[in-house]
C-alpha cells in the first residue's frame, strides 16, 4: 500500500518575486561557480534555490541576474519562458 504524503502549503507568487529571492541568487551563483547542489542549503527557500540552479543552466553565463538590484529584464523574460515551457518547475 502506498504511503500518503502531505502537500506543503502553497501560495501564489510571481516570477519577479521568485527572482528577487536570495535563495534563487544562491542557486544561480552555485551553478555559475561550478559548485554541486548544496543539500544542506537551509538559509531560505529550497524551491527558490533549485529554481535558481535550473535557470542558471538555461541562461547564458554572461547574462546578469540583476541590474541595479532589480531582475534584469532579459533574465526575467527568459525565466518566464522557462516556466511556461516547464523547463523550470
Amino acid at each position: 500500500m502506498e504511503e500518503s504524503r502531505e502537500q506543503v502549503e502553497t501560495r501564489p507568487i510571481t516570477v519577479y518575486e521568485i527572482m528577487c529571492d536570495p535563495a534563487f541568487a544562491a542557486g544561480v551563483n552555485d551553478v555559475r561557480n561550478g559548485r554541486p547542489f548544496n543539500y544542506d542549503y537551509s538559509s531560505g527557500d529550497r524551491w527558490g534555490y533549485e529554481r535558481g540552479r535550473q535557470w542558471a543552466c538555461l541562461a547564458p553565463t554572461r547574462m546578469p541576474l540583476k541590474i541595479r538590484g532589480k531582475p534584469n529584464l532579459k533574465a526575467l523574460t527568459l525565466c518566464c519562458l522557462a516556466f511556461d515551457r516547464k523547463y523550470i518547475i
